[in-house]
């Protein structure tokens, strides 16, 4: 196989050695190889004119295939092959010469390439086993030989002689084409007898068919039956036998034919008589029935009645009766079994053709017609026309070009009589047969409302003009069928369109020039919707009308559009060729429906219209109409046999058309442009350059197209453009690398641009999405090719990563708490699901192109982005972009960071969070790169935050510091000390995403809290005394919460003694101020400043101090919450400080008046159950924390006695009293005693309080009240401390009390209560 390969490739086709090869693999068992074999038999087509090579000539194969060798190596399969393929040879060589057959056996008369022709055929006839296809194919050829040579039938005169190889096959050959070949060659071999050896061989063939009738089961007498058959009708149709064996020969064979109406039940007698009719039909069409047999009598014009029965020997031999047995079989056959029907139409027709008497003519063709007016079949209706054309005209004016069987002895070379007959015949033409055909066919086929007797009449009427185009009565009727056949192209019935369509192509020619330009003109005005145009019958222009406006729009456009295709060439009469090509039904492909072909013709006569034909009917090829777009290809493929060098070669036509018509109002035109486009863009870049960006355009039109099948066609057409366009885009996918360079540059200058500026800002969504899908395509292979388009595509596709985004998002964003989300985490996540399309995909694509050639239009059109870009994912997205480059392209954007540095911090203003976090992650990376930018933006962002009034402006600026400690903390370190005083005040922020920022950032710049007052104490006083003075009550609370951290440090007294007087004056002027929510932040700081800094302070400054705590804690501008809080930094301050005399007794006087006025209000509020209310307990703890620190307060040794035993009198005659209202309050008044008797050790030397003998009894008093009368265990224990610390105290009471206080402890010690009971033994033990 691989050597049968390699000669198939290495010796043209026309080597006939390498022929003789590929015959004898031919008959090779393996199938590969009989493949292989056969590709070398089949004709390439040439490289250059696209058309068939030419085969090895006939000389050169019979010489090869006639050496010994070759005989011995080629079987039958093998020499089979190779007889189809010499005539194929010379059909080709007549084909390329413009000759015929004839004449080219003729020109080879005398050459011994000849004579070795026919021994090679002899010697195939002449094996014994040689198979069927050999015997038929060289049967055949050699009566093509006898056909065209009639002389060389006498060569075979011999074969008549029994036991001939001849009469073997004719008599006993199992295949019917070789018994019919051969029977025919026997008798144009006996046309060169004389007639007493003809007579012979005829008395010979006949006992054979009656042998056969006797014993019809027999299949080889059945064959032999057949083979008589056939050779007694060729016998007759040369003329070979005297007239007393031709009425025997008739008789014969009238005798078969089926005079009952049935065609029999078996096979055999069905192949009997279908013999016994062809043989008769050969004998009448030579003349030969009508001379020897007589006419008999009439019948009537009728048919026989169908129940009419007679028997063959009942029936006298005659013309007549011949023809009404056919006509009987006809009628009752034409139904049911069609083939019969048509065999018997046939052989009427041709009986017919030589008939004298003009009465049996008429009477046969009024029954035919009569009888198959609405049959179904359209071979019968074919037959029928060629029996007609036969029965009116005498023969056809036109033979058929394929060599059949049934008309081989036929050729009137071999009888002159024949053609004598037929002069004569044409001589007494008699207009009658014909006249009645074409009345019948105008008047009553072609408008008859059953729509298989229109197509009968159609096919009837394309016969008569095929056959009988010169016949007077056919020419006068062209206009009128013109007419009719004009008004069935819009039929119904497809086939019947197809019918019309033909003949009126076949009318071109017919008539005379005014009669062929009349018809035209109607034809024309018809298909393209006038009906005004010049008419032969006008009043038939309104029938015409309502027949094609009774079509419907599917069953006349296809005829429109070649009318339209032909007004366009300017050559209106070539619509006749167009309804001939156009015509596709599978009933053409038939044996008689091929015989109206006239393909050959048409393409010679519009071949110099091809170059404004093919544009029109690329595009039709695509039509979406069915039968148009079918018309069309039909057409195409009929003209161009490479369908790739035509396009090529006529691409600039098509194209201009293409897109003339994509633009057209019609959407049919528009959807085949589509389709056709599709097809274009894969050619060659060099032909669709000039055309490029005008597809790309139009493209988007289609794909918004208001027609949805324009749109569904357009898909095609974008995938073909697309896959085609980022192909281009790929260098590495082209051939030469310089010139795949200029070809993929030329691509993208063309299309992305147009993709950027036109598709992404279409209104159609799949324009948008194509556009997309594409620029992330090209951007992903286009590579350096991006680099003048950067600045471009950054721009567009950042802008639509906001215009393309789901609206829903948009509207979900309004409703996020509804949701159960944050509007941030909804950004967040809207951000990245814009990163992770084809937009965010194709943006990191063109990163890699970022150079020092594009970056200046770049950086232009970011900063346009930062500034007035619209949409969340947009702005978000150029800030992702910015930090991209500065970290990988640090070197290209160092130059203009600092500009672009600028537009980022302003947009740091923006109302979304997610946006002030990219633009802050943007411009810390960006300040990493540029020392000057890292200046100016610290700078600029001080500047902006100012005291952290602004809230927003915090925010944001604390996202710039935490972003530059984490990514740029090295370039941030000679810049700390303002940015360490801002977030050691915001750290304290309210706002959570702010106190983490500055968090951040102070954790990760500062090692402890000591080490930063040691470096920063100035920065961080200075820039806290800045807030105090804000604007702002949060900034102010803030700066408190700071101050406050700040004294709580490890020697902080010595650090902040440099700054206190600018902190100190703050406090005090914020404490002073009017009340704000958090001003008790401030009254803990000026606390702690003065429990730190003390000694640091003055005593007028002691005195501010105090004042304004003491004031924060007496206002009643402020709640009780505030009050109390007030009241604890009062005492967490002074309890720390050591203060002069004159302070301590002012604090102490102070807190005694504050603890009477708020134990007198609450007396006098009105209300029972008021120690279960919120306000009671808020005045309970506040009470309780006075109490606490007017018992520290009266520790001070600066304290005075009075002042302390007012406070003890106090608490026993408000609190402690068995009328107090303040219970809860006792456990701390109890302490208070204790404490005041015996002091706890603090920070400086405390003065226990000695009290007098009077006031010990008064004590004990209380004490054994609170002892005995409340019995709750806390109260309990308290009093017995309180009584350890007075007998400690005073141990001179135990002298005066001693029985007092030991009946005190003894109601006490069987309390089950463990404190009670060890606090009962202390006291006891004291005693």
């Amino acid at each position: 196989m691989c050597i049968r390969d390699r000669i198939n490739a290495v010796f043209p086709f026309d080597h006939a050695q390498s022929k003789l090869l590929s015959l004898v693999c031919r008959s090779d068992p393996n199938v590969d190889v009989r493949e292989e074999a056969k590709k070398g038999l089949l004709p390439p087509l040439s490289s250059e004119n696209k058309q068939i090579v030419p085969y090895p000539t006939f000389h050169e194969m019979v010489q090869t295939i006639s050496t010994p060798q070759a005989k011995a190596l080629l079987n039958d399969a093998a020499m089979h092959e190779g007889l189809r393929f010499i005539h194929a040879s010379v059909q080709q060589h007549t084909a390329d010469n413009k000759q015929t057959v004839r004449a080219f056996f003729e020109s080879c008369l005398g050459d011994e390439h000849l004579d070795e022709w026919l021994r090679i055929l002899e010697a195939c006839c002449a094996r014994p086993d040689a198979s069927h296809a050999l015997l038929s194919e060289a049967l055949m050829m050699l009566l093509e030989l006898v056909v065209c040579i009639p002389a060389m039938a006498a060569r075979y005169s011999h074969l008549s002689d029994p036991g001939s190889w001849l009469l073997a096959h004719m008599s006993t050959s199992t295949s019917s084409e070789v018994r019919c070949y051969a029977a025919h060659l026997l008798g144009a071999a006996c046309a060169h007898l004389e007639s007493g050896q003809a007579a012979a061989v005829a008395s010979s063939l006949l006992p054979a068919i009656a042998t056969h009738v006797g014993n019809p089961r027999d299949i080889p007498l059945a064959n032999t039956c057949h083979g008589s058959i056939i050779g007694l009708g060729s016998l007759l149709s040369f003329r070979a036998l005297p007239r007393e064996q031709v009425v025997e020969v008739v008789q014969a064979l009238f005798s078969l034919l089926p005079h009952d109406a049935t065609p029999g039940s078996d096979a055999s007698t069905l192949m009997r008589w279908e013999a016994a009719a062809t043989s008769l039909a050969l004998a009448g069409e030579v003349g030969l029935f009508g001379e020897a047999i007589e006419l008999g009598e009439g019948t009537d014009a009728e048919a026989p009645p169908a129940d009419k029965k007679s028997k063959p020997d009942s029936v006298a031999l005659s013309r007549r009766a011949t023809y009404d047995a056919l006509l009987m079989f006809v009628q009752r056959t034409h139904v049911a079994h069609g083939k019969n029907a048509e065999i018997a139409i046939a052989a009427l027709g041709r009986m017919l053709c030589c008939e004298p008497d003009r009465s049996a003519v008429c009477q046969a063709t009024g029954t035919l017609l009569d009888m198959c007016t609405r049959n179904e079949s359209s071979e019968l209706h074919f037959a029928l026309g060629e029996a007609l054309a036969y029965l009116t005209n005498g023969q056809t004016e036109e033979e058929e070009c394929q060599f059949d069987i049934h008309k081989i002895a036929s050729d009137p070379m071999f009888n002159a009589a024949r053609e004598s007959t037929t002069e004569v015949r044409k001589k007494e033409e008699s207009p009658e047969p014909m006249g009645a055909v074409l009345a019948s066919i105008l008047e009553r086929q072609l408008v008859d409302t059953n729509k298989f007797g229109r197509c009968a009449g159609a096919i009837w009427a394309l016969s008569l003009i095929k056959h009988c185009a010169t016949h007077s009565a056919v020419v006068e009727a062209i206009p009128m069928m013109h007419q009719r056949l004009t008004q069935l192209l819009g039929d119904a019935h497809e086939f019947t369109q197809e019918v019309a369509s033909r003949a009126l192509s076949i009318l071109a020619d017919a008539g005379d020039e005014e009669t062929q330009t009349t018809l035209l003109n109607r034809l024309v005005g018809q298909l393209s919707g006038n009906t005004s145009t010049a008419s032969v019958q006008t009043n038939t222009d309104s029938a015409i009308s309502d027949t094609f406006g009774a079509a419907t729009e599917g069953q006349v456009t296809s005829y429109k559009e070649l009318c339209s295709l032909a007004a366009d060439m300017n050559q209106p009469d070539v619509v006749y060729q167009f309804l001939d090509l156009a015509n596709h039904n599978l009933a053409w492909n038939t044996r008689r429906g091929a015989a109206f072909a006239l393909a050959s013709q048409n393409r010679a006569r519009l071949e110099p219209h091809m170059k404004k034909l093919i544009p029109k009917l690329y595009r039709y090829r695509f039509d979406p109409h069915a039968p148009t777009k079918e018309a069309m290809t039909r057409i195409w493929r009929e003209f161009v046999t490479d369908d790739r060098k035509c396009i090529e070669e006529h691409y600039e036509e098509i194209m201009k058309d293409i897109l003339q018509c994509a633009s057209s109002r019609l959407w049919r035109q528009r959807e085949a442009s589509c389709q056709g486009l599709a097809e274009l863009v894969r050619y060659p870049f060099e032909l669709l350059e000039p055309h490029f960006e005008t597809i790309w355009r139009l493209l988007f039109r289609l794909m918004d197209d208001m027609k949805e099948t324009v749109r569904v066609s357009s898909l095609s057409l974008s995938r073909s453009l697309g896959n085609m366009t980022v192909k281009l885009c790929n260098p590495e996918e082209q051939g030469s690398v310089v010139v795949a360079k200029e070809r993929c540059a030329a691509a993208v200058r063309m299309v992305l641009p147009l993709l950027l500026e036109e598709g992404l800002l279409s209104r159609a969504d799949i324009v948008k999405a194509f556009s997309v899908q594409h620029i992330a395509k090209m951007c992903e292979v286009g590579g350096e090719l991006l680099e003048p388009h950067v600045s471009l595509i950054v721009k567009v596709l950042l802008e639509s990563l906001s215009s393309m985004e789901n609206q829903k998002l948009s509207y979900m964003q309004f409703h996020t708490d509804s949701l159960g989300i944050s509007g941030e985490q909804l950004e967040n996540a809207r951000v990245a699901a814009a990163n992770m399309s084809p937009m965010g995909q194709a943006i990191r694509h063109c990163l890699d192109q970022v150079s020092p050639s594009n970056i200046k239009q770049l950086v232009r059109e970011l900063r346009s982005l930062i500034r007035s870009g619209v949409g969340v994912a947009t702005k978000c997205g150029a800030a992702s972009f910015i930090t991209s480059i500065a970290t990988f392209k640090p070197t290209v954007l160092a130059d203009h960071a600092g500009t672009l540095l600028e537009a980022v911090v302003n947009g740091l203003s923006d109302r979304s969070a997610t946006t002030r976090k990219a633009l802050a992650n943007a411009a810390a990376h960006l300040a990493r790169i540029s020392p000057k930018g890292m200046e100016q933006l610290v700078q600029t962002s001080l500047e902006k935050n100012g005291d952290g009034s602004d809230a927003d402006a915090a925010e944001s600026i604390s996202l710039v510091f935490s972003e530059l400690t984490q990514y740029a903390q090295d370039s941030l370190k000679p810049h700390l000390e303002p940015v360490l005083a801002v977030a050691f005040v915001g750290r304290n922020a309210e706002t959570k995403g702010v106190q983490k920022a500055w968090k951040f950032v102070w954790d990760e710049n500062v090692g402890s809290l000591e080490g930063a007052l040691r470096l920063y104490v100035d920065e961080i006083a200075s820039f806290s005394v800045r807030c105090l003075a804000s604007v702002s009550y949060e900034t102010r609370r803030q700066a408190a919460v700071a101050l406050t951290e700040a004294t709580s440090a490890s020697g902080s007294g010595v650090l902040l003694e440099s700054s206190l007087p600018k902190i100190l004056p703050a406090l005090l002027a914020v404490a002073t101020g009017p009340h704000f929510e958090g001003i008790i932040k401030v009254l803990q700081a000026l606390a702690k400043l003065v429990a730190v800094c003390w000694k640091s302070m003055n005593q007028t400054e002691h005195s501010d101090c105090l004042a304004a705590l003491l004031r924060a804690c007496a206002s009643t501008k402020q709640g009780a919450d505030d009050q109390r809080d007030a009241l604890g930094a009062l005492i967490d301050g002074v309890t720390a400080a050591d203060l002069g005399e004159s302070s301590a007794q002012l604090v102490l006087s102070q807190l005694l008046q504050m603890l009477g006025d708020w134990l007198a209000g609450a007396e006098g509020a009105e209300g029972e159950d008021a120690d279960d209310s919120a306000s009671k307990k808020t005045t309970v703890e506040l009470i309780t924390s006075a109490i606490q620190g007017a018992a520290a307060t009266a520790t001070w040794p600066s304290a005075s006695s009075e002042q302390v035993s007012e406070l003890v009198t106090l608490l026993q005659d408000r609190i402690l009293s068995p009328q107090s209202s303040w219970p809860s309050c006792r456990v701390d008044a109890l302490c208070a005693l204790g404490g005041v008797l015996q002091p706890e050790s603090t920070v400086r030397e405390a003065k226990a309080w000695v009290p007098s003998d009077e006031q010990v009894g008064c004590m004990l008093v209380t004490l054994a009240v609170s002892v005995n009368e409340d019995q709750t265990h806390p109260v309990q224990v308290a009093s017995l401390n309180a009584l350890i610390k007075l007998l400690g105290s005073c141990p001179a009471a135990l002298n005066n009390h001693r029985a007092q206080i030991q009946e005190m402890v003894d109601s006490v010690s069987k309390v089950d209560h463990q404190n009670v009971m060890l606090r009962a033994r202390e006291a006891r033990r004291m005693l």
